[in-house]
């Protein structure tokens, strides 16, 4: 027995016989590595004090008013100081982890759910999340959560609708999930689920549109601010560090998307080639955002847990042995992810963890 074959083996064991010990531990390990802080720019908790009238004084470049659902929610709850905002949005974050280990666990079993929360919380989204509390990211990431494995129709128009109106980032990466879903034949997924989650982020954009002319609110739009700057700016930009900012995106996750498009380059050869052309598109409106990793993890996190996903089922269906080996591979990956540097791309800057509000490196220095 070879030592790939020992470890594989205490990883099995240990997934079969303490699931929840392993799942706190991985959640707590996460946290610590990562840490907590808050947004650089508090644009949204100044938001949430008065949504409805046009907030130039928070910023001259106000385009974060295109985004009302999380100031507007927590302007109703009363939750607009710093500790119950942040709590609120901790509390949306945390709320997404859950269900998706909880449903990966009822369909894949325990092994599987573990291995796809480990590669996901050792992605730079993740660290992302926990270091900008205080972002729609929050809800954008729960919204798709939930669209990787609901069916209802009305279900999905109403996530589509929520999501657009939370931020538009959402007009992007819900329409590409629902085609991989209907591309990969997911149980109960038609093309009317694509028509509905189409239908759901236009007209989420058009109660946007609707809240900012009813308040008489000007925004400068996302558009209009990536339009500022020119192409060649855009292009020296993405050049500056670009294998460590294309490294960032998602980390340790390429390899695990590479076995995955392997896999389904042989079994699904369509499908493989929708998710890659996904992954560019998404990379193409990424090329023209300041904060590098955020919108591409965002973006792509989603479609990359239903391709990890798809890419399994098909190496079950193709036999034991396939199945097995890509279990193997994603493991020593997932382990691999875990004890790796993660960082994010911001501003053309590399951030590492130990430059928030509070993490575990801080309080290690101070013991010294």
């Amino acid at each position: 027995m070879t030592i790939f074959d020992q470890l594989e083996a205490w990883v099995r064991r240990c997934v079969r016989q303490h699931f929840y010990l392993v799942l706190a531990l991985l959640v707590v390990a996460t946290i610590l590595y990562c840490g907590l802080g808050v947004v650089p720019r508090e644009f949204y908790r100044e938001l949430a004090k008065n949504p409805y009238a046009q907030r130039t004084d928070i910023h001259r470049e106000n385009y974060f008013q295109e985004s009302p659902l999380l100031p507007v929610l927590a302007h109703l709850t009363g939750w607009q100081a710093p500790a119950p905002f942040g709590l609120l949005c901790f509390s949306v974050i945390l709320a997404g982890f859950l269900y998706l280990v909880r449903a990966a666990r009822r369909r894949y079993g325990a092994l599987w759910a573990l291995l796809l929360l480990a590669l996901l919380l050792a992605s730079p989204l993740t660290m992302v999340l926990l270091s900008w509390i205080g972002m729609p990211d929050a809800i954008t990431f729960l919204v798709l959560a939930l669209m990787l494995y609901v069916r209802q129709g009305w279900v999905v128009f109403l996530l589509a609708a929520l999501g657009s109106y939370n931020h538009p980032i959402v007009m992007f990466a819900v329409p590409g999930l629902w085609l991989l879903r209907w591309r990969a034949r997911d149980s109960g997924v038609t093309w009317l689920h694509v028509a509905l989650a189409t239908l759901g982020v236009l007209a989420g954009w058009l109660a946007v549109r609707v809240f900012l002319h009813i308040n008489s609110i000007e925004v400068v739009s996302r558009a209009e601010f990536v339009g500022e700057r020119n192409l060649l700016y855009w292009i020296k930009y993405n050049l500056e560090h670009l294998p460590v900012a294309l490294f960032s995106l998602q980390n340790m996750g390429w390899f695990a998307l590479a076995g995955s498009v392997a896999i389904l380059l042989r079994l699904d050869r369509g499908y493989a080639w929708c998710l890659l052309g996904l992954l560019a598109l998404f990379y193409g409106i990424t090329f023209f955002c300041l904060d590098t990793t955020r919108v591409f993890a965002l973006l792509a996190w989603a479609p990359a847990w239903h391709g990890l996903v798809h890419a399994l089922q098909k190496a079950d269906e193709a036999g034991p042995r396939l199945r097995a080996q890509f279990e193997r591979v994603l493991m020593l990956i997932a382990l691999i992810a875990s004890f790796s540097p993660t960082y994010y791309v911001w501003l053309g800057q590399v951030v590492h963890p130990g430059q928030n509000a509070w993490d575990a490196w801080s309080w290690l220095r101070s013991l010294l």
